[in-house]
This record gives C-alpha cells, sequence and structure tokens, in this order.
C-alpha cells in the first residue's frame, strides 16, 4: 500500500514514521517532547515553529507496519487507508522497495 505517492522528494509540512537526519545544531535547539507517544510529531512541530524546513526523501527501503489494532500515534481506520492509498501488491516487500544488499 503506497501512502502519498506525490509526497517524496520535495519540501513538506510533515514526514510519517521517520528516520532522521537533521544538523547538530538543530538537534541542540529543538528538542523532543517528554512523552513516549507521538514524540516525533511534537519534534517536527517544534522545527516547523522555529522555521526549519522539513525535506522528504525516497519512499523507497522503508516499510511502515502496522501490526496491532492499538497504540499507534497515528490514529487513522484501515477504511481511509484504503480510500487514501494505492495498493502495489500484497506480501512482503518486493527487492526493489526494500534491497536486502
Amino acid at each position: 500500500m503506497l501512502c502519498f505517492a506525490d509526497w517524496g522528494h520535495r519540501y513538506t509540512a510533515s514526514v510519517s514514521g521517520f528516520t532522521l537526519v537533521a544538523r547538530t545544531d538543530l538537534a541542540c535547539d529543538v528538542s523532543f517532547p517528554e512523552k513516549t507517544l507521538g514524540e516525533g510529531v511534537g519534534f517536527l512541530n517544534e522545527c516547523v515553529g522555529a522555521g526549519v524546513r522539513i525535506y522528504s526523501a525516497s519512499r523507497f527501503g522503508y516499510v511502515q507496519r502496522r501490526g496491532a489494532t492499538f497504540g499507534h500515534t497515528w490514529d487513522i481506520s484501515t477504511m481511509e487507508l484504503l480510500m487514501t492509498s494505492t495498493i502495489g501488491h500484497w506480501g512482503p516487500p518486493h527487492e526493489m522497495e526494500m534491497p536486502t544488499s
């Protein structure tokens, strides 16, 4: 399932389930909130508030897995996911999507 297909390789207001790369001075100036859920979103909100631009890179090499039906910070129903996404295939990721070498 591909969500937000047009959000790659551009500046955006937020990214989902991210791996973060930032300058050291930014990481020192903007801190993560003291909580166990949603700290990434809180950090991004602080960055945007400080005038930082967020860049969304390639969607390849990244898989987001939703195993449980509770405890997610992104509260979205299965139906909404299906309505706003493109189904590429079923099953584990292909080699092109998540290379092993």
